[in-house]
């Protein structure tokens, strides 16, 4: 599976990717990640690029306190139908703004 190292000034996010788009975003941790692990994006393919940059952009803007203008293809199909039901529910959320487990629960 292909991955991209995406450093903020958060830290770096680990984003990995399927043939159908976003499948993961590991969020970063206090722990030093190992200098030699090298991004397997460079050699991909022009959509797979394009969702890295895609990607890259909306952790910017996110960060930033903004609505992302684009997001890549998110790829949920590891997911259960539960899961899925949340992820997409977690997308409607306004930046800026919170849901507490119960208002997610009830909104599902």
């Amino acid at each position: 599976m292909p991955t991209a190292s995406i450093k903020t000034a958060e830290g770096a996010f680990t984003a990995f990717f399927s043939e159908d788009g976003l499948a993961r975003l590991k969020f970063p941790t206090n722990h030093q990640s190992d200098p030699r692990k090298k991004s397997s994006a460079a050699s991909g393919t022009p959509h797979l690029r394009r969702w890295i940059d895609q990607t890259r952009k909306a952790l910017q803007q996110v960060l930033a306190g903004s609505k992302p203008t684009v997001l890549p293809p998110f790829d949920l199909a590891e997911g259960t139908e539960f899961q899925k039901a949340v992820w997409l529910k977690l997308c409607t959320i306004p930046p800026g703004q919170t849901r507490t487990y119960g208002q997610l629960a009830t909104a599902l």
